[in-house]
């Protein structure tokens, strides 16, 4: 069971035999899906606007927690999904129900430029470069559980200038530069984590030759 910082989690008996889904070539290209219709319906019955929205919602979600605080991103995660697919906490097996909504979606979580601090990323990158509120947002919602949040972690990002790279690209290459302006002690933690717990790719293994 994925543990980090000390945090012990416990798994529900309801949820036990989920897993984290077998890593296959899922892209989020960030200046493509922008520019797709947003009134086009996916097979699961949203519209990619919708999704858009939520995805803006929880991008948001961390912007406000760097100015007031990281302690409500998990409950805000969790209620904003299961407000935008009519369910709550007393659905049976929730936590589950969640990490399959995000892995059916995985590749439309992206986050718009913000203050010309960020480029558009996926929401998985964009807590990174947020630095010290990414241990919240990852540590403590994405991948807080494995087995009660079987969360994908590897989707393929193309970035602005046409670079793939997933999760475990962007944090190999922090670490690779030694970026002191990032948390790097959490950072080597969590790819442990990712590495070990989800499956983590680099994006030449899911998708070679995708980017540039």
């Amino acid at each position: 069971m994925a543990s980090l910082a000390g945090l012990t989690l416990m798994v529900s008996p309801a949820v036990a035999q989920a897993t984290t889904p077998t890593p296959q070539c899922r892209i989020a290209d960030v200046l493509g899906e922008l520019a797709e219709d947003p009134t086009e319906v996916l097979p699961s019955g949203f519209t990619r606007g919708e999704i858009r929205t939520l995805a803006t919602r929880m991008c948001g979600a961390m912007v406000l927690a760097s100015s007031n605080g990281a302690d409500f991103i998990v409950e805000d995660f969790d209620t904003y999904i299961l407000d935008f697919n009519g369910w709550d906490r007393d659905t049976p097996n929730y936590q589950s129900r969640i990490a399959a909504f995000w892995n059916d979606h995985i590749e439309l979580f992206i986050c718009r430029n913000h203050g010309h601090r960020y480029m558009h990323d996926h929401l998985l990158i964009r807590a990174v470069e947020m630095g010290s509120h990414f241990e919240v947002a990852l540590n403590g919602y994405i991948l807080q559980d494995e087995e009660l949040y079987p969360f994908d972690v590897n989707v393929v990002q193309i970035d602005e200038t046409g670079k793939a790279e997933t999760l475990l690209d962007h944090v190999d290459e922090i670490l690779a530069r030694g970026d002191q302006g990032y948390p790097l002690l959490y950072l080597r933690e969590m790819r442990e984590v990712i590495v070990t717990w989800y499956d983590a790719r680099p994006a030449a293994e899911l998708c070679p030759g995708a980017g540039n």
